[in-house]
C-alpha cells in the first residue's frame, strides 16, 4: 500500500515539473501569436518597417565586381514618388568596406534611389529641389572659374517598391559618368615655338597649355547632360628631365559623335600652336566611347621642330573590359 501511494506521488511530481518546464515555451507562443495577430491587422502603424536592402555593383566593361576598386564612396539621395526629397545618406569608404550597399527603414511606398560615386573636392550639387534641374559639376564651373578636373564620378539610380511583410535584396548598378583622359606633350627638347615674334627652344621652359573644348560642364540626377559646352584647363606636370608635360583629368561624358576639341597654345600670347579633333581621333584609331564605362582617351603631341605629330600612347590599357 505504501509503495503504491509513493509511485503515485512520483507520478503527480513528475507530471507537475514537465508542466511547469512547458509555460515558458507555452507564454513565448503565446506572444508570438500576439504580436502576429497585431501587424496582419488592417492598422499596421504600430509594426516596425520591412528593411529594403541595396547592394552596390559596378563592373566596368567586363564580368568581374570592381566597385571597391572604383568608388570611394556614395553620396545616395531618396525622393518618394512624387520626387519630393526624403533623405540623403553619405557612406564613405571605410562604410562599403563594412557593407557594399545600405539597409533602408523607410515607411510603406514606391521611391527613387539616385547615387553618386566618388563625390569629392571636384564636384558640386546645385541648389535645387527638383530632380530635373539638381545637378553635379566642378565647384570651378559655378565659380565662373577655370575648370581643371572632374571627380571621376559614377551614377546610378533605381526605382523600388516598399511592400507590406517584404524584406528584399536589390541590386544599385553603378556605371560611368566621366571619361579619363591623358594627354602628353613629348619631345620638347626638339620643339620651336614662337613668342612674340622671337623662335624659342621650349625644352626647359614650355610656357605651353592645354585647352580641351565643347565639354559639358554639369549632369543632372535624372542624368541629362547639359547643353552648355564649356573649355577645361588641366593642371600641367612638366618633367625636364624627359622633356615632357603630361595633364591627367577627368572629364563628364561625351558621345562618339561629338564636336570636342583640344588646342596646344602657346601660353604667353595665347596663339593656337595645334588644334585637334577629338572626334577624328577616335575614328582614326577606333576609340569608342558609346556604351563603355572604363575607356580613357590617351593621346601623345610629340614635337618635332615646328611640326607635332599625333598618336595614342597606351593603347594596351585602351581596350574596354581591361
Amino acid at each position: 500500500m505504501i509503495n503504491n501511494f509513493r509511485v503515485a506521488f512520483s507520478n503527480i511530481k513528475i507530471q507537475h515539473t514537465e508542466k511547469m518546464r512547458k509555460r515558458p515555451i507555452l507564454y513565448a507562443l503565446f506572444l508570438v501569436v500576439i504580436l502576429m495577430s497585431s501587424c496582419i491587422k488592417d492598422d499596421m502603424d504600430d509594426c516596425p518597417p520591412p528593411v529594403y536592402s541595396l547592394y552596390f555593383s559596378y563592373k566596368g566593361d567586363g564580368t568581374k565586381e570592381i566597385f571597391l576598386e572604383k568608388e570611394k564612396s556614395v553620396n545616395l539621395y531618396i525622393y518618394d514618388d512624387k520626387e519630393v526629397f526624403v533623405r540623403a545618406v553619405t557612406l564613405n569608404q571605410d562604410d562599403l568596406k563594412r557593407k557594399q550597399g545600405i539597409d533602408l527603414d523607410l515607411p510603406y511606398g514606391k521611391y527613387k534611389i539616385v547615387c553618386w560615386g566618388n563625390v569629392d573636392k571636384n564636384s558640386q550639387m546645385t541648389q535645387s529641389t527638383s530632380l530635373d534641374s539638381l545637378a553635379v559639376g566642378a565647384p570651378a564651373y559655378f565659380k565662373k572659374e577655370r575648370i581643371t578636373t572632374n571627380d571621376s564620378l559614377y551614377y546610378a539610380t533605381k526605382d523600388i517598391n516598399i511592400i507590406r511583410g517584404n524584406y528584399v535584396i536589390d541590386t544599385v548598378k553603378f556605371k560611368s559618368a566621366h571619361i579619363k583622359m591623358q594627354i602628353v606633350l613629348s619631345n620638347l627638347d626638339q620643339a620651336t615655338i614662337t613668342r612674340s615674334n622671337i623662335t624659342k627652344s621650349v625644352s626647359s621652359d614650355p610656357n605651353l597649355s592645354i585647352e580641351i573644348g565643347n565639354l559639358k560642364p554639369t549632369v543632372t540626377f535624372k542624368e541629362n547632360y547639359s547643353k552648355e559646352k564649356v573649355s577645361y584647363y588641366p593642371l600641367l606636370t612638366i618633367d625636364n628631365s624627359k622633356h615632357e608635360v603630361e595633364a591627367n583629368f577627368n572629364v563628364l561624358r561625351f558621345n562618339d559623335d561629338n564636336d570636342v576639341f583640344i588646342n596646344i597654345r602657346n601660353s604667353e600670347t595665347n596663339d593656337i600652336i595645334y588644334s585637334l579633333s577629338v572626334m577624328q581621333f577616335m575614328r582614326k584609331y577606333g576609340i569608342s566611347e558609346d556604351g563603355k564605362n572604363e575607356v580613357p582617351i590617351r593621346i601623345r603631341f610629340s614635337f618635332r621642330g615646328f611640326a607635332i605629330a599625333v598618336e595614342p600612347w597606351g593603347e594596351e590599357e585602351i581596350k574596354p573590359g581591361v
